[in-house]
């Protein structure tokens, strides 16, 4: 089940081309494909994600791929470099 979660989240990173310029647009595609999976998938799945290694690992990519598009879009001043980004799962 949170194999098909992991599946999706990273079909949507890949598609957002998150490092790809221009930052509204990668953040417009991103936003557009999340949408749908958060909706799919609405059960928590972070405590079955944390109990396997191989998916945990495949989640805290996903969660660094994340992380870097934000500092990239505050760089970019894209979003305020004064406020800290939270650092929100992608699953």
């Amino acid at each position: 089940m949170f194999e098909a979660k992991l599946d999706s989240t990273e079909r949507v990173l890949d598609e957002a081309r998150l490092m790809d310029p221009p930052v509204p647009g990668a953040l417009h595609r991103y936003v557009e494909g999340i949408v749908p999976v958060s909706r799919e998938w609405l059960w928590e799945t972070r405590r079955l994600i944390r109990a396997d290694p191989a998916a945990n690992a495949r989640r805290e990519e996903q969660i660094a791929r994340l992380d870097r598009f934000v500092q990239r879009a505050a760089d970019e001043r894209f979003l305020r470099p004064d406020v800290p980004p939270d650092r929100h799962a992608p699953c």
